[in-house]
């Protein structure tokens, strides 16, 4: 029985908010039950919080208080948190599809939610991350010791067969991410003054379900009070002796603490905590003595203009133990091959080069890899609000990126159903590609010493062969980077359907800004020269085509310095001007946007869409006499429910002072 089942059971999941047993109505009792998800998705979510670092106190707004009530009742030394208002709870309501009018007072009478969660808690994700190497250890270890000893030379077979990479137990790296928490987590419910019987309702039936738990509990789940709070104590060593799970694992939980989940009423609020110690446990008096008080709200203060719905903080401890997932079980799936190749250099000295270098090589791959994953330095906050429209702002560590400032060409993005533009990043974080391709070349050449005589030639002959092919890229791909260097930093992607002009198939344009006219165009050149010179050597007879098709290629001015260029057989057309290179697959539209420019400066990505032609494009006749006919209804009726909740919006990606920013803005007619 694992955390989730024992919270849902503690909840009482099967009547928890069945207040009038009268009532049996299964619309009437979904949306009751609606709160009981409400609340256990937020104790779920509280999982993925982690800590921000140490800050010092800062004055709170009477706005923040006043919006996110419940949040006033986190402690100040939590470190991350979410909360959401009565607005936000009455617009998820409305988002599951249920009619105002069937929204259960309960959850009318609810002013806020809040979670909060403190040190600790981002070891959570770091232990995912080693149980997963821990699997992958084991997977790699068998394919060592059957696959690769089978192909392997008879004098290393039987070392790769003894390969003895240690492969712990996931219970008791559960366990001692588990007993390193030793903060307590909280959930705060409060409700609008005068609906303390909702409060006292939920405490009547959490001490039903207590009073229960000797009969239908496993052993290991007690009744707890103490200290002002009442809940149940969980051992999770009793309750999986009871569990048909392997010995070893039932060991490794002995070792793991008891933890208490309890509740308390104070006035009109429901505390629920999660922890190892109740007399840890604080209760905030004021938002002074809460989180709000501190920094970590600040980003909320911004929030006054706005109907606010949700905010939350995430700290850099959990971005970076979630980023570490795929790293950490890459570099220790590969432990067990970095520990056989140093056995075979042991035990092999003839060939303890190539062995080491391997070794050396594959853990440089890990290392390239990590950069694409740089460490982030400052929390993820969010907040959410609507004014007629539904917005949503994110803000998080750049990690070390920035974007140009760039004027694009965005003409037919007001017509558009998508469009997106942007300028370029100025310094990525990517892996040195020579070294981690030489890195991946010395791999396989040391696998390739590990086979017999027959098959080590044979995959030492393809290796070179390969290297030989690399040497040659950069002659061969040297046109491509001329064209590369030759275009701006500036771009704008467009897609549409234009019925007036009529097309049969949507349209797409790019339009990429160019810095050298000359250097393109000569790019261009040498790339369909390297092309045609690649395909003579296999197959001569589609280079003579490529080239005749290239030859029929007609040249039309569009402008005093934009040119046009196309094909009579295809629609699609390409336009070339001192300062912008235009593919359209519609020559007319690739005219258009050459001919009408409309200018906007950009530092960032902007993405935006209107939902109508994207969901009308395409859509079937609407016959009602056959099985195409009830389709297509219920494809329009699909559509215009859709456009009754979103319309379009836009996206805005920008980085300022090493923070990225997002901005997302949704037309929502629902909420009008």
């Amino acid at each position: 029985m694992n955390f989730s089942a024992l919270i849902f059971f503690f909840t009482g999941a099967n009547d928890f908010y069945r207040l009038d047993d009268n009532k049996h109505d299964n619309t009437d009792m979904k949306a009751k039950h609606l709160l009981t998800t409400t609340l256990l998705t937020a104790l779920m979510m509280g999982g993925s919080m982690s800590p921000l670092h140490a800050q010092e106190a800062a004055p709170v707004t009477a706005t923040c208080a006043d919006d996110f009530t419940a949040a006033a009742y986190l402690p100040a030394e939590l470190d991350s948190f979410i909360t959401i208002n009565a607005a936000g709870i009455m617009e998820l309501a409305k988002k599951t599809g249920l009619p105002e009018e069937q929204i259960p007072a309960e959850l009318s009478a609810i002013e806020s939610v809040a979670m909060g969660l403190p040190v600790g808690w981002e070891h959570l994700y770091d232990a995912y991350a080693q149980i997963a190497a821990l699997v992958y250890q084991a997977i790699v270890k068998e394919s060592i010791q059957n696959t690769w000893a089978n192909m392997a030379d008879a004098a290393i077979a039987p070392i790769l067969q003894q390969v003895a990479t240690k492969v712990g137990n996931p219970a008791l790296t559960i366990v001692e991410t588990l007993n390193s928490i030793s903060q307590p987590a909280y959930a705060v419910m409060r409700v609008k003054p005068g609906q303390e019987q909702l409060l006292s309702d939920i405490s009547v039936k959490l001490a039903h379900e207590i009073s229960h738990l000797e009969v239908i509990a496993p052993p290991g789940c007690e009744p707890y009070r103490a200290n002002g709070w009442s809940g149940v104590s969980i051992n999770i060593a009793a309750v999986a002796e009871h569990e048909p799970i392997p010995a070893e694992y039932k060991e490794g939980l002995k070792q793991l603490k008891t933890f208490y989940f309890v509740y308390r009423v104070e006035g009109n609020v429901l505390i629920f905590a999660l922890c190892d110690d109740t007399a840890k446990l604080k209760v905030c008096t004021s938002a002074a003595e809460s989180i709000l008080s501190t920094p970590k709200a600040d980003f909320m203060q911004g929030m006054e203009p706005h109907r606010a719905l949700v905010a939350g903080s995430i700290a850099p401890a959990l971005l970076n133990s979630i980023r570490n997932i795929p790293l950490t079980a890459l570099n220790d799936a590969v432990a067990p091959i970095r520990d056989s190749l140093n056995r075979i250099a042991t035990e092999c000295p003839q060939m303890q080069a190539e062995m080491k270098s391997g070794a050396a090589s594959l853990q440089q791959i890990v290392t390239e890899l990590s950069k694409l994953l740089p460490a982030n330095n400052s929390p993820f906050t969010f907040t959410a609000w609507h004014d007629g429209d539904l917005h949503l702002a994110m803000e998080s560590d750049a990690c070390g990126e920035s974007f140009t400032t760039a004027t694009v060409n965005t003409t037919g993005k007001e017509d558009a159903a998508v469009y997106l533009y942007g300028s370029t990043v100025n310094t990525p974080n990517l892996p040195n590609l020579d070294t981690t391709i030489n890195c991946v070349f010395d791999v396989v050449n040391t696998f390739a010493y590990t086979l017999p005589a027959e098959e080590q030639r044979e995959v030492l002959m393809q290796l070179g062969s390969a290297r030989m092919v690399y040497a040659m890229l950069p002659g061969m791909l040297a046109p491509v980077k001329q064209m590369v260097d030759s275009l701006g930093n500036g771009w704008c992607v467009t897609m549409g359907y234009s019925a007036d002009e009529s097309a049969d198939e949507p349209y797409v344009g790019l339009s990429i800004n160019v810095a050298d006219r000359v250097g393109l165009a000569t790019g261009w050149k040498g790339t369909l020269n390297t092309i045609t010179g690649v395909i003579g050597m296999v197959a001569p007879e589609d280079a003579d085509l490529l080239q005749n098709l290239i030859a029929e290629v007609e040249e039309k001015p569009l402008t005093a310095t934009a040119t046009m260029y196309g094909h009579n057989q295809c629609p699609a057309a390409v336009v070339l001007s001192d300062s912008e290179l235009v593919i359209g697959s519609d020559f007319r539209y690739a005219g258009k946007i050459a001919a009408q420019p409309q200018q906007e400066s950009i530092c960032g990505i902007k993405m935006g869409f209107r939902l109508a032609p994207f969901l009308q494009y395409n859509i079937p006749q609407q016959r009602t006499t056959d099985a195409a006919g009830v389709h297509a209804l219920i494809y329009k009726g699909c559509c215009e429910h859709i456009l009754s909740i979103v319309t379009g919006g836009t996206l805005y990606l920008t980085e300022e002072d090493g923070k990225t920013k997002l901005k997302v803005d949704i037309t929502t007619p629902g909420l009008r």
